[in-house]
């Protein structure tokens, strides 16, 4: 019984403190380009994964259509200052997805 208490905690725990990920899909491509023209899904999944991988450290992740463009902007210089190893080329990766992905 001890065991399978420990167990379920465990699993719990686990699935709890797993980051919620937001991938695009092929499906929401078309408005993703009217927002950002010229993004390909392969940028807006490298942005993706970057967002997930790099902010989900420091707090949990805020669903990109839950902020407009004009909001990200002026969330993501903050954000993107406290990120310690990212390029020029993945900052503007982790901007243009959550552009693309704004409400």
């Amino acid at each position: 019984m001890k065991k399978y208490v420990i167990a379920s905690f465990v699993v719990v725990t686990v699935v709890a403190c797993s980051a919620k990920t937001f991938t695009p899909s092929s499906e929401q491509f078309a408005k993703m380009q009217q927002k950002v023209p010229g993004i390909t899904l392969e940028e807006a999944n490298a942005g993706s994964k970057i967002y997930s991988g790099k902010c989900a450290r420091c707090h949990r992740l805020y669903a990109p259509d839950k902020y407009t463009v004009a909001q990200w902007d002026k969330i993501l210089p903050k954000m993107l200052l406290k990120v310690q190893g990212l390029s020029n080329e993945q900052q503007r990766q982790v901007a243009d997805y959550l552009h693309a992905m704004s409400k």
